[in-house]
């Protein structure tokens, strides 16, 4: 094994840009984050990574779309990470520009590629916390969004966080990738906007792809003063999210899900389910809700998420 290691005294950037030809090799490499405070963007590519700390480690950086200009969400990730086979171990990852109503979207980590995971990691932000590409094709004003990643369309985008927490108010799990989040904390902070509101998800998946989001026994937590946030929205109309036997916090909105703004056909293509999920409420004729999930699902989301790559 390979082994890359790096402090908060030096610009990793620049370390990982000096073995580009380790990162991409068949042979795994080690990338270890001694422990420390980060404050620097980072952007990872490669194949066969494992990225783990050494003592606690958070990777931090100040950045809200505003200030970079008009449709710059992408642009803002504290990291960026692309490739196959990258699994993290046991990091924080932090925007912490702020409020999205006082700096625009800001993203903490930005995922492009397939069989990416994290396991113990934990995710802070406000708007927009964490995406999983790929992204949407257009913006609704009918313009390409700007993106750093070398690859826009994904075949395979399998996602898979295990024991994580990820917090934020508006949109804070976001994209068209396929993700399982499983044994993971799921806390919803005060967006302070009037009226507040909020939203966990909002997925854009592809009509072709067989799984959007997963929520596999997680907590959906509510901060103190959370009283109107959502399951979710469909960013796009083939928007898939399914909770599957999660527990929600009394600041989830007893209708569970939310359309995109005004539009009250946003929802007929989207695939919202709930599973066994409590405490229920009176959701909308669009979304659906089953009690246990059934064993075949289950089989089915295991082998699509553990499976080879469909190439």
């Amino acid at each position: 094994m390979q082994r890359i290691e790096v402090t908060p005294y030096e610009d990793v950037q620049a370390v990982l840009d000096d073995k580009e030809e380790m990162l991409n090799s068949e042979e795994v490499t080690q990338i270890v984050f001694t422990r420390g405070h980060y404050y620097q963007r980072i952007h990872i590519a490669g194949q066969h990574l494992q990225i783990k700390s050494m003592g606690p480690v958070v990777i931090d950086y100040a950045l809200g779309a505003d200030a970079l200009g008009h449709n710059q969400t992408f642009n803002t990730a504290t990291v960026l990470v692309e490739g196959v086979d990258i699994n993290f171990n046991n990091l924080t990852f932090q925007n912490s520009a702020g409020l999205g109503s006082k700096v625009g979207q800001a993203v903490a980590v930005y995922a492009n590629g397939d069989h990416i995971n994290f396991t113990n990691c934990s995710f802070l932000g406000f708007q927009d916390t964490v995406c999983f590409g790929p992204i949407i094709h257009m913006n609704r004003d009918n313009t390409v969004p700007d993106t750093p990643v070398a690859h826009r369309e994904l075949k395979d985008a399998r996602y898979q966080l295990d024991s994580c927490y990820i917090e934020g108010n508006i949109d804070y799990i976001f994209g068209g990738g396929s993700v399982w989040i499983k044994n993971s904390v799921i806390q919803s902070l005060l967006s302070k906007t009037t009226p507040e509101e909020g939203y966990v998800c909002a997925p854009c998946t592809d009509q072709d792809r067989k799984f959007g989001f997963i929520f596999d026994h997680c907590r959906i937590m509510t901060a103190p003063g959370v009283n109107n946030h959502f399951l979710g929205r469909p960013w796009r109309p083939y928007a898939k999210a399914y909770y599957v036997d999660c527990t929600l916090g009394q600041g989830i909105n007893p209708l569970g899900w939310h359309l995109w703004g005004d539009d009250p056909h946003s929802a007929d293509l989207a695939d919202f389910r709930e599973y066994d999920c409590q405490p229920g409420g009176k959701r909308p004729s669009w979304a659906k809700v089953y009690g246990k999930a059934d064993a075949k699902l289950m089989q089915a989301v295991d082998e699509y998420f553990n499976g080879k790559r469909h190439q």
